[in-house]
């Protein structure tokens, strides 16, 4: 629905309004890919399955619930979100534009703008401390910045960046509820 709405006239006000700002979002974007590409999942899963093996040592069950869920909502969004990229293959903004398509055709052609995998990288890395913790709540500008820069470069049209955020949402809740589920089960006081 938000794509029908509001999607192509946000980028559109965005490709004909904001052109000089994009020069400085791509370097911000430079230095988010510089990120992303040296402190891939791979090395967060390893630092927090450690983390996790030793809250479970040290008994601290609140920090060993917390690694387990952002464990599981890291490589579930990854997942997740390369899976709809190729069954949705969404043309970007940029490519809509530059070959002057328009209306609801650019769906399920051979594009990879739906999610966006910059957003969900960024939210699973950042929104799960967020959940769990009231004093990192401030860290969430992070994600929430790359995902606008994200929108004013073109690279997603604003419903890519929404569905992001709903699957990292929905994963983090998700696994703090199942976590507990299975704290009550087990009969762990300190997860509920």
């Amino acid at each position: 629905m938000l794509s029908l709405l509001i999607d192509q006239w946000i980028s559109l006000f965005v490709k004909n309004n904001v052109a000089d700002f994009i020069f400085y979002v791509k370097k911000i974007e430079s230095w988010s890919d510089f990120i992303t590409n040296k402190l891939s999942a791979i090395f967060l899963i390893i630092s927090s399955i450690g983390l996790l093996i030793s809250s479970l040592y040290f008994k601290n069950l609140k920090w060993a619930s917390f690694f387990i869920s952002w464990i599981i909502v890291i490589v579930c969004a990854a997942i997740i979100t390369s899976y709809l990229k190729i069954y949705f293959g969404r043309m970007r903004p940029e490519y809509i534009f530059e070959n002057g398509l328009t209306g609801a055709h650019y769906w399920f052609k051979s594009g990879d703008g739906f999610p966006s995998g910059h957003a969900s990288y960024y939210f699973s890395l950042f929104f799960p401390p967020c959940y769990y913790f009231d004093k990192a709540k401030p860290v969430i500008i992070i994600p929430v910045m790359i995902a606008v820069g994200r929108v004013i470069q073109k690279a997603h049209f604003l419903s890519d960046i929404v569905m992001s955020v709903l699957i990292v949402v929905t994963l983090t809740v998700a696994a703090d509820l199942i976590i507990r589920m299975a704290a009550r089960h087990i009969k762990l006081k300190a997860f509920y």
